[in-house]
């Protein structure tokens, strides 16, 4: 039996982009303004069993908590007439918590192991989220604004994990090198994030893979470097907005084995690249950098 700890993954962004256009000989500024957060924290309970001397099977049954804020107000004016204006506000904000239920199957060899896990869809328990989303528009001359708003609180709220299927293997090089590979496969999913009709907020994720390369270090029997990277292809639309990304991200850390525990901790580098459509029928390129921190625990009864 184990007990495991994910400290809470954590993603945040904010910031103001402008722009100066000529469109049909008249000039047109644009800004927009974002403020972005989520996090996701997981905790659970794992139990694994010998089946003989190389087979051995396990299951693990975490609870997740997802949290979602996100804010956006844009404005288009025209440079020469700053009172005919395009402009919207929207606030998005959920925090559902839920099951993701784990299976696993191992073969233990003289020197590669052999892995098999299936994450399986995730099941809601509980969560609630609102919307709030305002635009007023008056470009096609004065006199011909209009306002709309939907401000929706308290609706049920959703984040769901599709089903996932990793295939990994491990070689012992020597005593001290351990060098693992594995390929995983995520199905797709499309779903209502709040469910509220009148919230226009949904994902829609395509089938994807992963590949990861990894080593270990041991310099001592309760000590380890760890190191590695992995390729992620990924396709995902959120509310009618289709974002085609690649990501590369390499780790670094290290581990410490206890009787009862072990401790990993070190950091990420993940570089992201990308084709997002535009509203004029182009497209944009979209590049992402991200450094961060990454904690877990295990501990075995």
């Amino acid at each position: 039996l184990g007990f495991s700890v994910l400290v809470p993954s954590q993603f945040a962004f904010e910031g103001v982009n402008t722009w100066d256009l000529t469109i049909a000989g008249r000039g047109l500024a644009i800004r927009l303004e974002q403020s972005y957060e989520e996090s996701l924290f997981l905790a659970g309970l794992s139990a694994a069993r010998k089946l003989d001397e190389r087979w051995s099977v396990g299951i693990s049954l975490y609870g997740q908590n997802y949290s979602y804020l996100a804010t956006v107000d844009s404005r288009v004016q025209f440079s020469d007439s700053p009172e005919l204006l395009s402009q919207s506000s929207q606030r998005v904000k959920f925090s559902p918590t839920g099951l993701l239920p784990i299976l696993g199957l191992h073969r233990k060899g003289e020197r590669v192991d052999l892995g098999l896990r299936v994450s399986l869809p995730s099941l809601r328990l509980w969560g609630t989220g609102s919307y709030y989303d305002m635009t007023y528009g008056n470009l096609a001359g004065a006199g011909t604004g209009t306002t709309e708003v939907v401000d929706v609180t308290d609706t049920d709220a959703d984040h769901r994990t599709p089903l996932d299927v990793r295939i990994g293997a491990t070689f012992h090089a020597s005593e001290r090198w351990l060098l693992a590979t594995d390929l995983s496969y995520g199905l797709g999913l499309d779903y209502d994030v709040l469910a509220d009709p009148r919230a226009d907020f949904s994902r829609r994720l395509e089938d994807t893979y992963r590949l990861s390369l990894g080593a270990e270090f041991a310099w001592r029997p309760d000590r380890a470097l760890l190191g590695g990277f992995s390729y992620t292809p990924s396709t995902y639309s959120e509310s009618g907005i289709t974002n085609s990304l690649d990501y590369l991200a390499f780790t670094l850390g290290g581990k410490i084995t206890g009787e009862h525990t072990e401790t990993s901790a070190g950091l990420f580098h993940a570089f992201g690249k990308g084709d997002l459509p535009l509203d004029n029928g182009e497209a944009g390129t979209q590049l992402f950098s991200y450094l961060g921190l990454f904690l877990g625990t295990n501990v075995k009864f």
